[in-house]
C-alpha cells in the first residue's frame, strides 16, 4: 500500500517532574489523515483483515535533519476510518522538553503497511513550537521584574516561615497588636477591648469563643437551636417546655390499641410480617416510588382487567421484569445474573420471561435457560449489545419442549485459540431455538462459531434451531479449524443469513449424523460438506468456495439444490461426493479456468444447470459454438442433455428459419441427428452443423 499522510497536531499540557506540576498529564493528542497517492482516504478496521493494516511510529528529534532521537512510540494496527486516525503520544516529560533549557524539538512520523516490517518516514519533520515552554512560568525567575533575592525580608527575625510554611509573628507581649493598641490576636482567639465587630466571623473547627456568660438570649437567632445543640444529659425540666404535655418515651411490645396522640414509629421498624396481607392499597404507594419491574411478579394478566404493567421494555415476548444495563440504574448489570434470577423466580418453559439488555459490551460467558428469552433493547438499534465469551444452551430433559429466543445481539468469542465454540446448543430433549438479527463473530483460530449437538429426537422430530437474518463469521486469516458451523445432529434452518470465513477454502458447514441443514436465501463463503445420513437443502443461495468444490455430499440422504449459484476457481467438479443429489436451475461460475467446470457424474438427476462466464455470451445449456469451444459443459458429467430448456426435435425442425453461416461449413451424421432428436439424448462424439439448428448457431459441438 503506497500512502501519503496529511496530519495536524494538537498539543496538550506537558507534565513535568516538578512538585507543583505533579498532576499535569504527560501526553499530546495527535490526529492525522491517511490517503493513497490518488487522494482517496484509507481504511483500517482492527477487527478485519480484509482492508490491510496500518502501523505508525512517532519520534521526537533535537534537529530538523539528523540529530538524536529524544523520544519514540509505536502504535500498532491503528484504527483508520475515512482516512482519519487519532493517537495519544505519552511519556513526554521534562526529559523530552527540559524546564531549565529552552530547546527546539521536531516530530517525525513513520508509516508501515506491512505489519511493522518496515517503516517509511514522512519528511520533512514538523517542529513542535513554544507552547510546551509556557510551563516555565510555573517556576518563574522574577515577580514584576524583581528577583527572589530582592523580595527577602531583612528587617529582623520577628517574621518567621517555619518548616511547615506557616508564617509566625513574634513580638514581645502580644503575638500581634494593631497600631491603635486595642486589637490583640493571641493564639486562636480575638480579644477586642471596646471595639464593635460587624459582619460574619468565620471560625474553623476546634475554634472556641471563650468567656463566661458572654452569650445571652438576644444573641441567639430565633429558631436556630435544633435537637443536636441540646446536650443529651441536659435533663431539661418538662415545666420549662411550653405546649403539648411532655411524657417520658415508653417502649411497647405486643398489640397497641386505642388512640394515641402523635404516635411515631422509628425508621426501618415495620417488617413484612407486621403488615396484614392485602391491606396495602394504591394510595399507600408513592407516585415516585419507582419500583423496579423485576420486583413485580405477574403470573397471569387478565384479558381486559385493570392491571397494566408498564415498563420501558417494548415488544414483550413473555413476562417482563429483567433489565440489564451498565448505568447503575438497571436492576442487573450482568446478563447471567438476570438469567439466574428469572430461573430462581420460577420462570421457564411453562412461564416464559424476557430479559432486555441495554447497549454496551458485556464480558461474560452465558448459560441460557429454556423459556428465558434474551434480546437487545429495540430502541437502541440492532447490534448495540455485544457479549464477549463462550456461550451454551444445554437441555437435558427428554420431555423438554420449551422454546428459547435471542434477538438483536452480537456474540463475540475471545481472540486466540480457545477450547470451546463461540455458541454451543446441546442436549437430549427436543426444543426450538430461534435467533433473530443476531451476529456470531468468532475470533478463535480453531473453534467453530456454532455447534449443534442434539442427541435425541422425540416422535421422529428433531430439535430445531432457526437463524433469521443472522450473520455467522470468522475473520481470522489463520483459521485452522474444521468448520465454521458444526452440525452434529438436530435441524438447522438458515434464512436470509450470511456465513463468512476469511479464507473461503475452509468448510463453512459440516453436517453429520442424522442432521438436517436447510439454507434459504443465504450467502456462504466456504464449502459445505455432509456425511452420515445428513440431509441438505439449498435454495436461492450462493456458495463461494475458492479453489475447492462448493458442495461435497457424502451423505446417504438426498441433497437438494434449487436456484443456487456455485462460485469456484476449481477446474473440475464444483459439486462432488458419493451421495444422491437432486438439482434445478444451478449456475456455476469460474473466473480463472473459463467454464471447464462440471457437476459430479454421480448426481441422481436434475435439469437447468448452466455454466456461466458472462452475460455477453449466449451459452445454451452447456453447448458451445466453434468460436468458444472452451465454454462447453453440460448439466451432468455423463454428457446428458435434459430438461425443459432443451428439445432437440423442435430445434432441428426450426433450423431453416435461422440465418445461415458460411464461414465454417461442417457435416452432421444421421446418427448424431438422431441423438439430438430426443430430448435428453446422450451425445457420444463431436457434432457439426452446416447451418444453424433452431437457436443453435452453426459450428462444432463436443460433449464432455
Amino acid at each position: 500500500m503506497t500512502t501519503k499522510i496529511k496530519w495536524a497536531i494538537a498539543v496538550g499540557v506537558f507534565g513535568l517532574s516538578l512538585a507543583v506540576l505533579a498532576d499535569v498529564p504527560t501526553n499530546i493528542a495527535f490526529q492525522g489523515r491517511v490517503t493513497g497517492l490518488n487522494g482517496a482516504p484509507l481504511f483500517n478496521d482492527p477487527n478485519s483483515a480484509a482492508d490491510g493494516r496500518i502501523d505508525l511510529k512517532f519520534q521526537i528529534f533535537d534537529a530538523l535533519t539528523g540529530g538524536a532521537s529524544q523520544w519514540s512510540q509505536t502504535s500498532n494496527n491503528v484504527p483508520v476510518f475515512n482516512g482519519l486516525f487519532s493517537v495519544i503520544l505519552d511519556g513526554l516529560d521534562a526529559t523530552v522538553f527540559p524546564v531549565t533549557d529552552k530547546v527546539n524539538r521536531w516530530l517525525q512520523v513513520e508509516v508501515s503497511t506491512n505489519n511493522g516490517v518496515t517503516f517509511t518516514p514522512l519528511l520533512p519533520r514538523k517542529e513542535i513550537v513554544s507552547v510546551p515552554y509556557a510551563l516555565q512560568a510555573a517556576n518563574a525567575d522574577t515577580l514584576d521584574g524583581k528577583h527572589a533575592a530582592e523580595l527577602t525580608y531583612t528587617g529582623g527575625d520577628a517574621i518567621v516561615i517555619d518548616a511547615n510554611r506557616i508564617i509566625r509573628l513574634n513580638y514581645s507581649g502580644a503575638d500581634f497588636q494593631m497600631t491603635n493598641g486595642t486589637l490583640v490576636i493571641s493564639d486562636r482567639w480575638v480579644d477586642v477591648a471596646g471595639d464593635t465587630m460587624s459582619g460574619d466571623l468565620a471560625m474553623g473547627a476546634g475554634t472556641a469563643i471563650k468567656g463566661a456568660e458572654i452569650i445571652g438570649s438576644q444573641e441567639i437567632k430565633n429558631g436556630a437551636i435544633i435537637d443536636e445543640d441540646v446536650n443529651a444529659g441536659a435533663n431539661i425540666a418538662p415545666a420549662k417546655i411550653a405546649g403539648e404535655a411532655v411524657v417520658k418515651t415508653t417502649e411497647f411490645s405486643g398489640m397497641i390499641t386505642g388512640r394515641w396522640n402523635n404516635l411515631t414509629i422509628s425508621n426501618d421498624v415495620v417488617t413484612t410480617a407486621m403488615i396484614i396481607d392485602n391491606t396495602i392499597t394504591n394510595a399507600d404507594i408513592s407516585p415516585t416510588a419507582n419500583i423496579a419491574a423485576s420486583k413485580i411478579l405477574v403470573s397471569q394478566l387478565p384479558a381486559h382487567g385493570p392491571l397494566s404493567v408498564q415498563t420501558h421494555v417494548s415488544n414483550l415476548w413473555g413476562t417482563i421484569g429483567f433489565v440489564v444495563g451498565q448505568t447503575g440504574r438497571e436492576p442487573y448489570s450482568s446478563v447471567q445474573a438476570a438469567i439466574d434470577a428469572a430461573v430462581s423466580q420460577g420462570f421457564g418453559r411453562t412461564k416464559p420471561a424476557t430479559i432486555e439488555v441495554k447497549p454496551g459490551v458485556y464480558t461474560e460467558s452465558l448459560r441460557f435457560a429454556t423459556g428465558i428469552y434474551v434480546k437487545a433493547e429495540i430502541e437502541a438499534g440492532l447490534f448495540s449489545v455485544t457479549i464477549v465469551g463462550t456461550h451454551n444452551y444445554t437441555y437435558d430433559d427428554v420431555n423438554n419442549l420449551g422454546d428459547f429466543y435471542i434477538s438483536g445481539i452480537e456474540f463475540r468469542s475471545p481472540a486466540g485459540a480457545g477450547t470451546a465454540p463461540l455458541f454451543t446448543i446441546a442436549g437430549r430433549g427436543r426444543t426450538s431455538i430461534r435467533m433473530n438479527d443476531c451476529v456470531l463473530t468468532s475470533q478463535d483460530s480453531q473453534q467453530p462459531a456454532l455447534r449443534l449437538a442434539n442427541t435425541y429426537n422425540q416422535g421422529g422430530k428433531l430439535s430445531n434451531t432457526e437463524l433469521f437474518h443472522c450473520r455467522i463469521r470468522n475473520w481470522e486469516a489463520n483459521f485452522t479449524g474444521n468448520m465454521l458451523v458444526d452440525l452434529q445432529s438436530g435441524s438447522l434452518l438458515q434464512r436470509g443469513t450470511e456465513a463468512t470465513l476469511a479464507a473461503n477454502n475452509r468448510r463453512s458447514f459440516l453436517a453429520g449424523g442424522a442432521s438436517q441443514l436447510l439454507i434459504d436465501n443465504a450467502e456462504i463463503r466456504g464449502r459445505i460438506e455432509t456425511s452420515g445420513s445428513a440431509y441438505l437443502q439449498l435454495s436461492q443461495s450462493s456458495i463461494d468456495s475458492g479453489a475447492q468444490a462448493c458442495i461435497v455430499h457424502n451423505s446417504s440422504a438426498n441433497a437438494i439444490a434449487l436456484e443456487a449459484l456455485l462460485i469456484s476457481t476449481l477446474n473440475g467438479n464444483v459439486v462432488t461426493g458419493n451421495g444422491p443429489f437432486i438439482y434445478s436451475n444451478i449456475g456455476y461460475f469460474n473466473s480463472i479456468a473459463g467454464l471447464n467446470q462440471t457437476l459430479a457424474a454421480t448426481l441422481s438427476g436434475g435439469y437447468g444447470a448452466l455454466p456461466i462466464k458472462g452475460l455477453d455470451h449466449g451459452i445454451l445449456l452447456g453447448l458451445a459454438d466453434d468460436d468458444h469451444p472452451q465454454y462447453l459443459n453440460n448439466t451432468r458429467g455423463d454428457a446428458r442433455y435434459a430438461g425443459a430448456g432443451w428439445d432437440g426435435a423442435t430445434r432441428l425442425a426450426s433450423a431453416q428459419n435461422h440465418i445461415a453461416r458460411t464461414d465454417n461449413p461442417h457435416q452432421v451424421t444421421a446418427a448424431q441427428v438422431g441423438a439430438l432428436s430426443t430430448a435428453g439424448g446422450v451425445i457420444t462424439g463431436p457434432i457439426t452443423f452446416t447451418a444453424p439448428m433452431g437457436d443453435i448457431p452453426m459450428g462444432v459441438y463436443t460433449a464432455h
